[in-house]
């Protein structure tokens, strides 16, 4: 017969392999329900501080069509900016071949852009009260409504 708590090496190896198996389950529903609460932090925060940013998006621009010779009209879909960049989004893809000036201290000044084809944008370093999209003759004038310029919608 087989003595009460006696065990053969195999059955021994059995016991350990399914107390280190049992921790390792435990260690990963642990690690895996951390996971978990890292996952929804960050959710939060990044909801947080897109809810932030959004109330810096400041949509009062106005402008011209620029008649028919701009690219036929309605070349700016919208304008906005977020107290850091001015975006123009427009609808024809024009290869960013226009030239953007705006008045800063009495005077003209070129301004510096970048253009994104794809999404067909222009982002502009900083916030202007007015600046002017020139093609050719044509030209286009933009005006944001709150001329002070701090970002806030």
């Amino acid at each position: 017969g087989h003595r009460q708590g006696w065990k053969t090496a195999q059955q021994q190896d059995a016991e350990q392999l399914a107390t280190q198996l049992s921790a390792a389950q435990q260690a990963a529903t642990n690690y895996r329900q951390e996971i978990t609460k890292v996952k929804q932090s960050s959710q939060q925060q990044l909801l947080k501080t897109l809810a932030d940013y959004r109330m810096h998006i400041y949509t009062g621009y106005t402008w011209d069509d620029g008649g028919a010779s701009f690219f036929g009209g309605n070349f700016i879909s919208d304008v906005y900016d977020d107290g850091r960049f001015t975006y123009i989004r427009v609808t024809h893809d024009n290869k960013a071949i226009l030239q953007i000036s705006a008045t800063i201290d009495g005077q003209e000044e070129m301004i510096e852009y970048a253009y994104d084809e794809d999404r067909k944008m222009y982002t502009i370093s900083g916030i202007f009260p007015a600046f002017v999209l020139r093609y050719d003759e044509s030209d286009i004038d933009v005006k944001r409504r709150d001329g002070a310029t701090r970002g806030a919608s």
